[in-house]
């Protein structure tokens, strides 16, 4: 019933973000939507970078402590993280708006500095719901910040010239997210607490253990955001427009796949490998690739069945002639999706210096290849690239992942 309820919340804002999307694609120039895609990109990574990946501990901490005040302890200490990392990011911008390093990038106006705070701190909020088995309050809070806001938002922008379009839509998104966290604390109340019991202690203990899965997320940020820069650096920024709105659709299957089923199942998986309960832990795998082989399929051939008649509303020729990029699109995403599962196994099982280990050896050759290719083939260059790369994903973690558990299991036949 949860799951059910998961996907059913996050169908509206897939939904409300598809208006967005098709609606802001028809109404602004491709010009503001590459824009778009590459604040979208700078703040993704912005927020990886000062978030530390400290959840990636303090989610694990609170799964397996088992005294409510330690669990608030935790919450407290890693929102007090939180709001550090803020002031530092703030700092760091004033000193790059004085020196003038921010001209080139106008579009990074001082409401981004808040827009990355609630984003952040939304995020986390979020996962702490699901990590207390919430999980259709987070999906409340995702609908909020993530859907909500678009109708009006697309009004004003219907009512408006277009170069006060990229303000509206960070000003919605911006009170989106402010409004978000306050409701995700509120339903957060009864399981989690503010508490002036900081412990730095844990915070450094915490950190440390996060270090590696920081990097690992730096790591796949930046190749997952890096396309649009590059493609932005030799082609500029309407290909990129092109190029976000196909990504934007068929990064529905990922969505699903994250919500409707990792979502659920993560806090299972951490939960009985901690304690041991192998046979739970194998049963939730099997499930896990299951439910996710069924959203993907489902959510594949919907997309392709529904996409000129999309592009038809949008009616913009550019979208047309470029459709054989969406094609490759969905092959790139439906291998990203797949590369999700052995990762989660990884991630649940703490081999985090093997995530790094594999990040860190695959990442250069991406960059390499995806500027090789974008320089030969433009915008089919960028698909081309993420394709060799997630099959390479799949590949390599999938068989550490295999080996890991087989470790810890003995015979894992047909687990993966």
């Amino acid at each position: 019933m949860i799951s059910i309820l998961s996907i059913l919340l996050r169908a509206i804002l897939i939904l409300l973000k598809f208006l967005f999307i098709i609606f802001f694609t028809k109404s602004s120039s491709i010009e503001n939507l590459g824009i778009y895609a590459l604040l979208v990109s700078s703040i993704t990574i912005i927020v990886f970078i000062f978030g530390a990946e400290l959840h990636s501990s303090a989610c694990r901490d609170v799964v397996t402590e088992n005294t409510s005040d330690k669990k608030s302890m935790i919450f407290s200490t890693h929102s007090f993280f939180t709001c550090i990392s803020f002031v530092i990011l703030a700092f760091i911008y004033f000193i790059a708006n004085y020196f003038g390093y921010l001209k080139p990038f106008y579009w990074l106006g001082l409401p981004i500095i808040f827009l990355c705070f609630f984003e952040l701190y939304s995020q986390e909020v979020s996962r702490y719901l699901l990590m207390s088995e919430k999980t259709i309050a987070s999906n409340v809070m995702q609908l909020i910040k993530g859907g909500l806001w678009v109708i009006p938002i697309l009004f004003l922008i219907s009512k408006s010239p277009e170069e006060e379009h990229l303000n509206l839509v960070i000003n919605g998104w911006l009170i989106s997210a402010l409004v978000a966290t306050l409701i995700g604390l509120f339903c957060l109340r009864k399981a989690l607490w503010f508490s002036s019991n900081i412990d730095m202690t844990w915070l450094f203990s915490a950190l440390k253990r996060a270090r590696v899965y920081w990097f690992v997320a730096i790591l796949a940020q930046l190749q997952m955001y890096s396309d649009r820069f590059v493609l932005n650096y030799f082609t500029g920024a309407y290909e990129v427009g092109v190029l976000s709105v196909f990504q934007n659709f068929t990064n529905v299957i990922q969505t699903f796949v994250q919500v409707g089923v990792i979502g659920i199942f993560l806090p299972k998986l951490i939960s009985t490998y901690h304690t041991r309960n192998l046979s739970a832990y194998i049963q939730s795998i099997k499930k896990l690739v299951a439910q996710s082989a069924i959203i993907i399929i489902v959510i594949s051939l919907t997309l392709l069945l529904c996409i000129r008649e999309v592009l038809a509303l949008i009616d913009k020729q550019i979208y047309f002639q470029l459709l054989d990029v969406f094609y490759l699109q969905i092959i790139s995403t439906i291998l990203l999706t797949l590369s999700l599962i052995p990762h989660i196994v990884l991630y649940s099982i703490k081999a985090d210096n093997t995530l790094f280990k594999i990040a860190i050896i695959t990442l250069p050759f991406y960059l390499i290849s995806l500027a090789a290719l974008v320089k030969l083939y433009g915008i089919y260059g960028v698909v081309m690239a993420a394709i060799f790369y997630n099959v390479f994903l799949i590949l390599s973690k999938s068989a550490y992942a295999y080996k890991l558990i087989k470790g810890s299991v003995g015979d894992t036949k047909n687990i993966i």
